[in-house]
């Protein structure tokens, strides 16, 4: 599957990308500032990314200076002839005393502050950086990055998923105190587009070249969830299609949920009922680009969320 990048005009573009699987990402081990590897499979990961973009250019192509995302750059850049440019300010939160720990570690060690971060607390995150100091730095790059590019230009930056969902959330409103959307996975790309001040939501979450559905999205079904691809009427998915959306979107998914559950099943839907509801989850904040892919809804009983947002082209 190769990545062709039509002409933006007068537009800016700027797609962000996670690192490909790290080695702290498989024993569980927290990793902030620590320069924790690719894994064998994060490798793989990486280079089938770089199929995806081999016909890819970008006006600018930058990475976290951590190995993890400079060497999945690094992966993408033989493809199409770039050298990342490393980047310290695109690094993931500095987890500070909590590096290197697991999870139960991180419990055991530091109870106070799991309970704070529970309540919503901005406090510093094994006395380092908070989610706030993070979102404040990145968006700062971010934004030097965006005052840089010409009209008609692209960016590609490899970062670190908490990057990425915290810039997601700056520019769009998506925070952290409810679950709308999953959890940004391995080489997954979130692409921003500008033709003017406002950002429009392009992508989220497309990892479509390791597999159909994010690692979150994925996980949330095999505990059960049924998940349903809402799909543009030309684009052929690869799982049973269950008919037309309806007017009551939201009402329709749990109806299919109960009669699929634990199931990966596709609904054709037009422009209009799929922006309506994915407005409906994420905010009127977010401006909304074409459905030209896939979007897939994780359905249970306490409602729905987004895996991720049309993916695939």
């Amino acid at each position: 599957m190769v990545h062709a990048l039509p002409d933006l005009g007068s537009a800016v573009e700027i797609t962000l990308i996670r690192h490909g699987q790290s080695v702290s990402n498989v024993t569980g081990h927290w990793q902030g500032h620590g320069d924790s590897p690719l894994s064998e499979h994060g490798v793989e990961q990486a280079q089938a990314l770089a199929e995806r973009l081999s016909g890819a250019s970008f006006d600018r192509f930058l990475s976290s200076d951590l190995s993890r995302a400079a060497d999945t750059a690094r992966a993408v850049g033989s493809r199409i002839g770039m050298e990342p440019e490393l980047i310290a300010r695109w690094r993931e939160i500095d987890v500070g005393d909590w590096e290197g720990l697991t999870r139960e570690e991180v419990k055991e060690t530091f109870p106070e502050q799991i309970d704070a971060l529970k309540q919503g607390k901005p406090i510093k995150i094994g006395g380092a950086e908070s989610w706030l100091d993070l979102a404040q730095r990145v968006n700062g790059a971010y934004q030097d990055l965006r005052a840089e590019l010409e009209p008609g230009q692209r960016a590609a930056v490899f970062a670190h998923g908490g990057v990425i969902a915290s810039l997601v959330g700056v520019l769009f409103g998506v925070g952290r105190d409810r679950r709308r959307l999953g959890n940004v996975a391995n080489t997954a790309m979130t692409t921003i587009r500008y033709d003017g001040d406002r950002p429009t939501l392009l992508r989220y979450n497309d990892a479509t070249h390791v597999g159909p559905l994010p690692s979150w999205g994925q996980e949330r079904l095999e505990q059960g969830a049924t998940v349903v691809a809402l799909v543009p009427e030309a684009y052929a998915y690869d799982a049973p299609m269950k008919g037309n959306a309806e007017a009551d979107l939201g009402g329709h998914l749990s109806t299919l949920a109960a009669a699929h559950p634990g199931e990966r099943i596709g609904l054709v839907v037009a422009p209009a009922p799929w922006s309506t509801f994915a407005t409906s989850i994420l905010g009127n904040q977010v401006a909304l680009g074409a459905p030209l892919g896939p979007t897939h809804v994780v359905v249970t009983e306490d409602g729905h969320a987004l895996a991720d947002l049309n993916v695939g082209h």
